[in-house]
């Protein structure tokens, strides 16, 4: 049985981890000629008014074109021979965990490619990084990025 890949969910955040989950994603599409979907997750709101309800709405519609271009630029400059048209943005908002998932569901992911830190506070050390509650709660693949270790001097 051949292992193929149709559609792969890239979370991002404005990090070089994130920049480096793309590159990986990008890889993994080229190959197989798979779409990739770029998530964003940004801070809930609560509008008070219409003027605010509004003002947050356009907020997101830049933010989903940004991201976009952002990734489809991120493309053209990696060289990599997959057609722009293979790459979409999809941003949300809510608790970031939800949103990854969400998105995952929504778009069918054969894959998740997200980046990670590790541990890097005390909550993640008690309720688990954002990419391990991922893994624990998602029902699709998962290739973990990981930093560059760093070499004592």
């Amino acid at each position: 049985m051949a292992f193929h890949l149709h559609r792969i969910v890239v979370p991002i955040d404005d990090t070089p981890l994130s920049e480096k989950a793309l590159d990986a994603a990008y890889s993994l599409a080229t190959r197989f000629a798979a779409h990739v979907v770029v998530v964003y997750v940004r801070d809930e709101t609560r509008p008070k008014n219409v003027a605010e309800q509004q003002r947050d709405e356009a907020e997101w519609e830049f933010e989903i074109t940004a991201v976009r271009d952002t990734a489809r630029l991120k493309l053209r400059e990696s060289g990599y021979a997959l057609p722009e048209d293979h790459v979409e943005a999809d941003v949300r908002t809510g608790w970031t965990v939800d949103c990854i998932l969400e998105a995952a569901n929504d778009h069918r992911a054969d894959l998740l490619v997200m980046g990670t830190h590790g541990p890097t506070g005390f909550a993640d050390r008690l309720m688990g990084t954002t990419t391990e509650r991922v893994l624990l709660r998602g029902n699709c693949a998962l290739l973990v990025v990981r930093e560059d270790p760093k070499i004592p001097e």
